[in-house]
């Protein structure tokens, strides 16, 4: 989003120091829609008026004119979503904001660039839901906003946090991902998302050394600022950074840092930091936090902690089934405990025999659970891969049964304010009236189950 060049310069006095412990505004980094601009800067703000459009054609529609047995999910029971609608907006969409990231408890900012309209001539509207971007959603009208001495600045609450029925009828607090504003002939206002659910922000120092050179490179935020940047002259190995970021934003809003150079980037997440350092072994850099109270200098490389990779290294490979197990599971049962053998199965479709009996075994056993025992046969991102597996064994009869349940499918598309085109690879039989909770196999499937189908053409 934001983006800043690297410059050799001593860390020197920031302005923007002083934001720490002022409240995080997420409007830089939102999709934002403007009426007044033929064209939309970011594409996803394309997004807005096709929810809006969705929302008043199918979710509003129904909930007025199809019987409420018929509105009720098949799986789930969700009687907070089923709650009257208010009536479709008055005045045409002005601006609106989309992010990715739940905000239950949150304010709206309407800046007006000059002479503000009355309030009783604009209408804002967010739309709390259980499901983000996606499915059932209630829009709610915000009111009696907090006006400055100026009348230019107007600030809603979004109120006490409703609980929302999700999936498995677990009760959640309803929060939004939108922000629409609509009006006649107003002006478009600048927006702002601020709130306990975003929180303040926070500065950090951050030392980024790398083992090779970085060369030039260029920052790019999200939901976090940078200051002056200070890199060492031996050999353009350390950067030290000023950031603030946003600690308490939750999931899709947390506060980033991606670092382009030639040949590539790499991203890291700030709150990370507090937890100790980073280290991208790809790229030959550790990320660590600064003591500014220390007096930390760029000179000088901690050495840094082991990788993974490098911590698995230090331990022997298991030299057998049993010592693994040993290892693995049977220290945390009661003393005494003894390895059972494996069940009898029937022999699978290709011969594989490992120099360890026990591997055998478990290799035996695992093929014959592919043969469809305690399978999701019917949701397609699961079994898609087991399918492509079932083929690589040989049980191609097994395959079968999961490419014959998914071929016949009508393609119906899913319940989802973004979703376009013919279809998915699945089955929908349970959506009614162009909306419904229960997809029959709802996953990001397609993809995975045309690959097993093609590879299987492929091969044969």
């Amino acid at each position: 989003m934001m983006a800043t060049l690297l410059a050799a310069a001593s860390l020197g006095p920031w302005k923007d120091a002083s934001l720490a412990g002022t409240p995080v505004d997420i409007a830089p980094w939102c999709y934002e829609y403007r009426s007044d601009l033929s064209v939309q800067k970011q594409p996803e703000a394309y997004f807005i008026p096709h929810r809006l459009d969705r929302l008043d054609k199918v979710y509003r529609w129904d909930s007025q004119n199809v019987p409420k047995d018929q509105l009720k999910s098949v799986a789930y029971d969700l009687p907070d979503l089923l709650k009257p609608f208010p009536p479709a907006p008055r005045w045409k969409l002005r601006t609106g904001l989309l992010w990715i990231g739940p905000l239950s408890d949150y304010q709206v900012e309407l800046h007006w660039p000059g002479k503000p309209p009355s309030p009783a001539e604009v209408e804002v509207r967010t739309y709390p839901s259980a499901f983000g971007w996606f499915g059932w959603t209630v829009d709610k009208i915000l009111t009696d906003p907090e006006i400055t001495p100026d009348g230019r600045t107007w600030i809603y609450s979004s109120g006490p946090a409703e609980q929302m029925d999700t999936f498995y009828n677990n009760r959640i607090p309803a929060a939004t991902q939108m922000v629409a504003v609509f009006g006649d002939d107003i002006p478009i206002p600048r927006l702002g998302i601020t709130g306990k659910s975003v929180g303040e922000w926070k500065r950090m120092d951050i030392r980024i050394e790398a083992a090779h050179p970085l060369g030039r490179c260029r920052f790019e935020t999200h939901v976090a600022t940078l200051g002056p940047v200070s890199q060492s002259s031996s050999p353009q190995s350390s950067i030290l950074i000023q950031a603030l970021y946003a600690p308490d934003a939750p999931g899709g809003l947390d506060s980033r840092i991606t670092i382009w150079r030639k040949g590539g980037g790499f991203t890291f997440r700030i709150k990370d930091l507090d937890r100790g350092r980073i280290v991208i072994p790809r790229e030959g850099v550790t990320i660590s936090k600064v003591d500014r109270a220390g007096g930390a200098q760029l000179a000088g490389t901690a050495k840094p902690p082991l990788t993974l990779r490098q911590f698995t290294d230090r331990h022997p490979e298991a030299s057998s089934f049993e010592q693994l197990m040993k290892e693995v599971r049977l220290w945390t049962c009661p003393d005494g405990t003894k390895l059972k053998p494996f069940p009898a199965v029937p022999d699978p479709p290709m011969d594989v025999e490992l120099a360890d009996p026990g591997w055998t075994d478990a290799w035996r056993c695992a093929a014959n659970q592919l043969r469809g025992h305690s399978m999701w046969g019917g949701l397609a991102f699961e079994v898609g891969r087991v399918a492509h597996e079932m083929d690589m064994i040989g049980l191609h009869d097994a395959a079968d049964n999961v490419y014959n349940h998914f071929l016949p499918a009508p393609g119906a598309k899913s319940d989802g304010d973004f979703t376009d085109g013919a279809g998915a690879l699945e089955w929908a039989k349970d959506i009614r009236n162009g909306m419904g909770y229960m997809h029959d196999g709802t996953h990001p499937s397609t993809g995975r189950l045309l690959f097993a189908m093609a590879e299987r053409y492929f091969l044969t």
